[in-house]
């Protein structure tokens, strides 16, 4: 765990902050993009219930998608109204 010490320096260095928003892939990779996502300005400005909801709702999807063996980049409108269904 020594490797970790730095975690919270490495995260600020990025712009994360504390309640920030952290999905993992099931095979344990951070996406990029969506986090990203987290960091961005709109975001940061929603309370953190709101931040959970999006969090809570985005996890579903993706965990959805990734059953399907699919990247959320590649979603399709049938992919939403699947998941909705």
């Amino acid at each position: 765990m020594a490797e970790w010490q730095d975690l919270p320096e490495r995260e600020a260095g990025v712009g994360i902050r504390p309640g920030t928003p952290i999905l993992l892939m099931p095979d344990y990779r951070v996406d990029e993009r969506l986090a990203l996502y987290f960091i961005s300005r709109p975001f940061c400005g929603y309370e953190p219930e709101i931040k959970r909801n999006y969090a809570t709702d985005l996890c579903l999807f993706f965990n959805f998608l990734w059953s399907r063996n699919k990247d959320w980049t590649k979603t399709t409108e049938t992919d939403v109204q699947d998941v909705q269904d």
